[in-house]
């Protein structure tokens, strides 16, 4: 579970003013739930694909529905094999 206050940082994590779910620790008690465990897990890996620059899958659908309604969508496999290849070859790497 979720501690209610950091007494390292001797803050309560409600009153923390610009506090994002991912730099908040991650505390685990005994019974904690697999949804609960999977959701944690998901939010490192959008940490760890974010700091090592790789777009969300999300928000490129988003902005495709947006901007480029004719465009299918792809599936996230699609999605993060283009990323790789446009990353890794030369020329542009984004549509806009």
């Amino acid at each position: 579970m979720w501690a209610e206050s950091d007494p390292a940082r001797g803050v309560a994590l409600s009153e923390a003013k610009g506090t994002s779910p991912e730099s908040r620790p991650l505390r685990f008690a005994q019974g904690d739930s697999p949804g609960r465990m999977r959701s944690s897990l998901e939010r490192i890996l959008r940490v760890v694909r974010k700091v090592s620059g790789m777009p969300d899958y999300g928000a490129y659908v988003e902005h495709l529905r947006r901007c480029h309604p004719e465009r299918p969508l792809p599936s996230p496999r699609q999605f993060y094999e283009e990323f790789v290849r446009a990353r890794y070859a030369d020329g542009p790497t984004r549509c806009c």
